[in-house]
């Protein structure tokens, strides 16, 4: 079982060599092989011991020896290969021979592999194997030489290639992966001489390996060479640690095992499941457990990687949560979730405002009555963070300012921040965080600083952004309220108009029974105009409820003519339609749109006039046309100037009729323009599409 365990872990650590195929930097891929290295290593130490201590059973213990050794080849060949593409760069013809000799390695070493499991061609003796020439064996020795010696070759070109300055970065590197080179050809050597290979060389093999992994662990741990020229995410380290560190814990327990059945010991059955037991019980507390695992975090971040944090991971994840972020309290809730992920302290404040009014505590929502709640515009810390990128109270000159927020802070009870970093872009102040002391113990740094910048100014970005919604928001409600007003007011004097008409009428013809008849239907129309209002609302609202029907043209404008007849007394109103136009349309929103235009008329001619209404339709479009025999329209308010709101020449006039006109035509797909005719007057064209359907309403606010 444990002979079928170490071959599956050799295959995966082998299968990583197709990584390369995806990383696009040569010194990525080179730092690969590297790594394969190191977790190759320990794991042919291991196997050395196993068969050395006779744990696994011969032949097949030299057997899995012999395909790791030829595994083992095809990474530490890898290695030398990338090293020489790292060094060759521009030299694309060299470096494509040396891909292919590389690979014609790989080739040979499988094959040997494949020979050296079908026909083993050796012998077992009472310390180890032996074997006779031209064996698989034997071909396996010569190229195990030749890829040391290849190998040995590029790191000592590397070396020289080196400037004096990084020599000391990468000098146990060297000295590791020159002993793994030294140890494997010495090794190769001494089989192809003695046709032999015995347990003791086994044991100095395991030794020397053990040796120059110890050497090339501490290399990465000391320069922190894992981002350098091969990026591994710190969520794929942390999510790697609980399994690594129980797969060591199985391990040491294996090896001690070994060595105890070796010098003829035993450990019992109830023991060793205690102590299997306990490691996984060890384990799930890691698991399961915050502080232990951000502290591992925070030993992985700062021992292993040259910066604190990922910064692209901390900026995506912040981005995505902004996403749904649409008030001011949900940019900052996103803020505070990605310091609390990222950051190695449970005390976070946020606060919000500007710099002229002051900022308010937002986040955390549960702290009332703290002296800091408020922090107004002429605070200590407000006036320190406007000219400064932070303010951190544990470095750095305890001038006057940073002594009076000491004093402030020092009356505070704990948890308190000691550290400030503005939320600002462009100069603007709009909120300040505030971070307690690190639970680890550590001191705040330049990777700290830097992260709270780049957050601090995303969250600005992003809280002006906020801000500037909802003020145009804000303002195109109170343009709405505006608009709505206007349109109010000019419904009421269209009704007003007409009441006054009927009031100055009445005084001379109110003993005439046929007088009294109209008056009532006109304050009955007039009191129907009234109801309009709410639909003019609706319109505002962009609500506009719009009721399609058919509609005989012909039978709809001399109904029209009917009713403003009696309410416009002194307009005189002839309409021109053949029969057979019909029309679909809402005729009560049509009505009112051509009512506009007929006050319109009647006002231009101060209480009377002519007006000449005629229908066409012809080239799939219907063509109601209205004339008046008033003034002509200033030609500096053609051709669509007078349709814009507020614009009017006529005195008293508001200029929202004809504006409320072409809302109303272009909520029902028509269209309407204006021309002076050369016979005089004014004319208003309003064209409807035979094939009209009902389109998307016009805002009005878009209009101003």
């Amino acid at each position: 079982m444990l002979t079928d365990f170490l071959s599956l872990t050799n295959l995966i650590i082998l299968a990583a060599s197709f990584i390369t195929f995806w990383l696009p930097e040569v010194r990525r891929k080179f730092s690969l092989a590297i790594l394969q290295t190191l977790f190759f290593l320990p794991l042919l130490v291991v196997e050395y011991l196993a068969v050395a201590l006779d744990f696994i059973p011969n032949p097949e213990g030299f057997t899995l020896l012999l395909a790791s050794q030829s595994l083992f080849l095809v990474i530490w060949s890898n290695v030398g290969r990338r090293l020489l593409d790292a060094m060759s760069v521009g030299r694309s013809s060299f470096i494509s021979t040396v891909g292919l000799m590389h690979a014609l390695i790989v080739v040979l070493i499988l094959v040997v592999t494949v020979f050296q499991i079908l026909v083993p061609g050796f012998e077992i003796g009472q310390d180890g194997i032996s074997f006779s020439s031209f064996s698989p064996i034997y071909f396996a020795s010569v190229i195990s030489l030749l890829v040391m010696l290849f190998t040995a070759w590029q790191l000592e070109a590397f070396w020289r290639q080196l400037p004096k300055n990084r020599r000391r970065e990468y000098g146990l590197l060297v000295v590791g992966s020159a002993l793994v080179c030294a140890v494997q050809g010495g090794v190769a050597s001494y089989r192809l001489t003695y046709l032999e290979w015995d347990e003791d060389v086994l044991f100095l093999q395991a030794a020397f390996l053990l040796i120059s992994w110890a050497l090339l662990t501490l290399t990465v741990l000391r320069h922190r060479l894992l981002n350098r020229n091969l990026f591994i995410s710190r969520k794929v380290v942390y999510a790697f640690v609980a399994p690594s560190i129980f797969a060591v814990y199985f391990i040491i327990l294996g090896l001690i095992s070994i060595v105890i059945r070796f010098f003829g010991y035993s450990i019992e059955w109830v023991l060793f499941w205690f102590l299997l037991g306990m490691g996984a019980v060890a384990v799930a507390i890691l698991a399961v457990s915050q502080p232990i695992r951000q502290r591992l975090k925070f030993f992985i971040s700062t021992h292993f990687y040259v910066n604190k944090y990922e910064f692209k991971d901390e900026w995506f994840a912040f981005s995505a949560l902004l996403k749904n972020a649409h008030t001011e309290t949900k940019v900052l809730e996103a803020l505070r979730q990605v310091l609390v992920d990222s950051l190695y302290t449970e005390d976070i404040w946020i606060w919000a405002g500007s710099d002229t009014k002051g900022l308010r505590l937002v986040l955390p929502h549960d702290v009332s009555g703290w002296q800091l709640d408020v922090l107004a515009d002429k605070d200590p810390i407000i006036r320190y963070i406007r000219q400064k990128p932070r303010l951190y109270l544990e470095e750095g000159p305890m001038d006057e300012d940073r002594v009076e927020i000491r004093a402030l802070l020092d009356s505070l009870d704990p948890p308190k921040p000691v550290l400030f970093a503005p939320l600002a872009v462009g100069g603007q102040l709009v909120g300040c965080i505030g971070l307690g002391r690190e639970y680890t113990g550590g001191r705040y740094g330049r990777d700290d600083f830097d992260l709270l910048a780049a957050l601090g100014s995303q969250a600005a970005s992003a809280l002006l952004a906020v801000r500037l919604t909802e003020e145009t928001a804000r303002l195109r409600e109170q343009r709405a309220l505006h608009n709505l007003s206007v349109f109010l007011i000019h419904d009421i004097k269209n009704a007003a108009s007409i009441l006054s008409l009927i009031h100055a009428n009445a005084q001379t013809h109110m003993d005439n029974p046929e007088f009294r008849k109209d008056m009532l239907i006109a304050i009955g129309d007039t009191l129907q105009r009234m109801n309009k209002v709410r639909i003019n609302l609706g319109m505002l609202r962009d609500q506009v409820k719009t009721v399609w029907r058919d509609v005989s043209l012909c039978l709809f404008l001399d109904e029209l003519l009917v009713g403003f007849t009696r309410r416009l007394t002194g307009l005189d109103i002839i309409v021109d339609c053949p029969e057979g136009i019909a029309l679909r349309t809402d005729p009560q929103l049509l009505e009112t749109a051509i009512e506009n235009l007929l006050l319109n008329a009647y006002e231009a001619n101060e209480g009377g006039g002519k007006v000449l209404i005629t229908a066409l339709s012809a080239n799939d479009v219907i063509t109601i046309s209205i004339v008046n025999n008033g003034p002509a329209i200033p030609g500096h308010l053609l051709p669509d100037r007078l349709f814009q709101p507020f614009v009017s020449e006529k005195p008293g006039g508001s200029g929202i009729g004809l504006w409320q006109a072409r809302l109303i035509l272009q909520n029902l797909g028509a269209t309407i323009s204006a021309d002076n005719p050369t016979t005089g007057g004014a004319r208003f064209l309003i064209h409807f599409p035979l094939a009209n359907s009902s389109p998307a309403p016009v805002d009005p606010a878009s209009e101003l």
